[in-house]
């Protein structure tokens, strides 16, 4: 009897230390786990930290590049123009659930209703109307803000592009414009093709850029450094005849 109960007492004993050996590997692997776990959900937060570092970061950069952008095109506008327009990036979602970006622009044009000497932090949109340059009716508008915006992405691209800037007709729509322009483009034919010509042979001189530019302007012309005629040959072909 004695020995009977010894000996199921040792194999209980037996039982006991392999379930405890079971229990003690299972609870290692559970630490084990949930080390692994933890390092997960660190990652995961680390992660939407990043996320969120670098959408911050590139909500002041995008918000930094549209002022330096709008701030390269507003003088060009305001010298040719004479007045203090400028130049206005609008920002947009395009599609909520992507929640991809967009943008347009605007161009504003004093009412001529107190906004003399209006400096650009004082700006209203009751001083000023807004005007899409490619829905402007004439003008030149559109011309101008597409060639100083080449201008201007050209410069700040980095590495910087090379080789020359051509533009084809830049004053194509501003030829097209009555001397003296309309209601809503203050200054005269002259003094605008004058004035873009000047921002043309600066932009060439200061940032040391050729600009090849095809133009039937006899302004534009003058300005130039070197001047080559062409003549149609057909549709397709020119030749140089002088």
């Amino acid at each position: 009897m004695i020995n009977t109960l010894t000996q199921s007492l040792q194999s209980m004993q037996r039982h006991h230390n392999e379930n405890t050996g079971k229990r003690n590997l299972l609870l290692e692997q559970r630490a084990e786990l949930q080390r692994k776990l933890d390092a997960v959900v660190c990652l995961i937060l680390l992660r939407e930290q990043a996320i969120l570092l670098l959408t911050k970061t590139a909500e002041v950069a995008r918000g930094a590049l549209v002022q330096f952008i709008e701030e390269a095109v507003t003088p060009p506008l305001q010298a040719i123009w004479g007045d203090d327009r400028y130049f206005k990036v609008r920002q947009y979602v395009h599609n909520s659930k992507t929640q991809e970006a967009g943008a347009d622009f605007e161009v504003y044009k004093p009412t001529n209703i107190g906004n003399e000497g209006v400096g650009a932090e004082h700006k209203t949109n009751a001083n000023f109307a807004p005007i899409h340059p490619y829905n402007a009716s004439g003008g030149g508008l559109a011309d101008v803000v597409s060639a100083v915006l080449q201008m201007t992405l050209l410069e700040i691209s980095k590495p910087r592009p090379g080789g020359p800037l051509c533009l084809d007709e830049p004053s194509k729509q501003l030829d097209n414009v009555k001397d003296g322009g309309d209601e809503d483009d203050a200054g005269s034919l002259a003094q605008k093709q004058e004035a873009l010509a000047e921002f043309i042979r600066a932009y060439a001189e200061s940032s040391g850029r050729q600009v090849l530019l095809s133009s039937h302007n006899a302004t534009l012309i003058r300005k130039a450094h070197r001047i080559v005629k062409v003549e149609p040959v057909d549709a397709v072909t020119c030749r140089v005849v002088e």
